[in-house]
């Protein structure tokens, strides 16, 4: 059974699922399925979060989870898809699911101003402490002066 049938199969239509042209499993869920879909995710060997990519849409900001099963000798990426509100931008933490997002997410956070509800320490990660607490260079709005 592949991913995407196994996805669809256990979510339903809380998920949709595609393999894209590089043979990589897009799953794009709302933002209130992130742990369900993850936390089954990482029961199921996708036990390495490789990053998580950030984008401000202009109307939403997207949240992409790359994931990584190490079988066989070769690697299996899935890539999960979610958007949060871009006035309010909070998503869950996932670091009792992965650990390694407890980078990823302040990074996030510093670039784009996502909070992670439960994250640990969010604070900035790549700016100076100094600079004002609105200012996210990654989103489309900022102003450089």
């Amino acid at each position: 059974m592949s991913i995407c049938e196994e996805i669809s199969k256990v979510f339903g239509d809380k998920a949709n699922c595609y393999v894209d042209k590089f043979g990589e499993a897009w799953v794009e869920i709302s933002i209130e399925s992130l742990k369900e879909v993850l936390g089954y995710l990482a029961k199921n060997g996708f036990d390495h979060l490789s990053t998580i990519t950030g984008y401000d849409t202009g109307e939403k900001i997207m949240l992409v989870y790359h994931l990584v099963k190490f079988t066989d000798g070769r690697a299996v990426n899935v890539n999960v898809r979610t958007f949060v509100d871009r006035d309010n931008p909070i998503a869950p933490s996932v670091i009792d699911l992965y650990p390694s997002a407890l980078v990823y997410e302040r990074e996030v956070y510093d670039l784009l101003g996502v909070k992670f509800d439960g994250h640990p320490r969010l604070k900035r990660l790549l700016l100076p402490e100094d600079v004002p607490e609105d200012f996210h260079p990654l989103r489309k709005d900022a102003k450089f002066e």
